[in-house]
Order: C-alpha cells, then structure tokens, then sequence
C-alpha cells in the first residue's frame, strides 16, 4: 500500500518505526497528543493533499473513489469534535466497518483526534458479542455510535433478553440509573 499510494511522510507508532525503515517516504514516529512530533512531520502543502479515498456504494451506477483531503478531514473532526462534545476521557467501541465514512471519521479520527479511547470490535457484527462488550464491567464505553440497522438488532437481542432471563432486566436497570 505504501509503495501503491507513495506517501511523502508516514507517521506511525514507534514501535513500528523500524518496520518502516528504508521504504522511501519520511517516516515519524508518533504518539497521542505529540503535536510537536506532527509540527516537523508534513510537507509543504499538505492540507490540500489527498488523504483518503472512499468507494460510493454503487447505488447508482458503477462505485467511484472519493478522495478527501486532510483539510476535508480535518474540518470533519472539528465540526463533530465541537457538536459532540468529544474529549480526551471519552471511550468508545467501533463497530462500523472500516469501509464506511461514519466508522473512519464520525468515529476512529474524532477519537484519535481527541485523544479519546477507540475500541475497534475485530469481528464482523454480532449483537450478542457487541451487547456483551457493551455491558462489560471491565468497560466503561460512554459513547456509542452506529447506524439504524446495528441499534434495530441490538433492540431486538436486549428484548429477547429480557424475555428468557428477566434477571436481565434488573441487571441493565442497575447499571443505568
């Protein structure tokens, strides 16, 4: 990918500095909240440069790549950071494909670009799995996102639930009061 796209900097956790060395474009090392390390990182221009691509779903004809650039992400993040009230305490568990413009921007770049905790569930969607995480004393998730079809499924298995074990019910009152 990185010899497809030909990147002028890459920035990336240090732990994998050196995996990178020798490829061709500056490599930083980067960790949340060194905004010195991205100060010295990019080169000239590079707001207005592409960023990203995105594939349309096709509805209408064949899919076409939409590319965004880091200005284009960048006043995405501010926007939603500023009407979400996102901040460096938040945690959240990603469930959206990685495919799809709500999971890369509304949630794992306003995280990163918060300093929030973004959990990515690896798996494809399962409610049960996603409830179960959900609930999970060893989390403190306190904000969720997704689209109608995940929160219709995660309704439906809550209510199921509900209806086999009615322990499950007090159990869920009990952790939000």
């Amino acid at each position: 990918m990185l010899q497809d796209s030909a990147p002028e900097v890459v920035i990336c956790d240090p732990k994998y500095h050196s995996l990178l060395d020798g490829i061709g474009p500056k490599v930083v090392p980067y960790t949340f909240n060194d905004k010195a390390a991205l100060q010295s990182a990019p080169v000239q221009g590079w707001q207005d440069g592409d960023a990203l691509i995105v594939y349309t779903s096709g509805t209408t004809g064949r899919p076409k790549g939409v590319v965004h650039t880091h200005s284009s992400i960048e006043a995405s993040c501010a926007s939603l950071s500023s009407a979400w009230h996102w901040s460096p305490n938040d945690k959240i568990l990603n469930v959206l494909p990685m495919h799809h413009m709500h999971g890369i921007i509304n949630i794992l770049n306003c995280a990163i670009w918060n300093g929030a905790d973004c959990h990515m569930h690896s798996a494809k969607f399962n409610p049960d799995e996603v409830l179960d995480k959900l609930l999970s004393a060893n989390q403190s998730y306190n904000v969720f996102m997704a689209v109608p079809t995940i929160y219709d499924r995660l309704t439906r298995t809550i209510k199921q639930r509900v209806s086999e074990d009615p322990q499950f019910k007090q159990e869920l009152n009990n952790r939000f009061k």
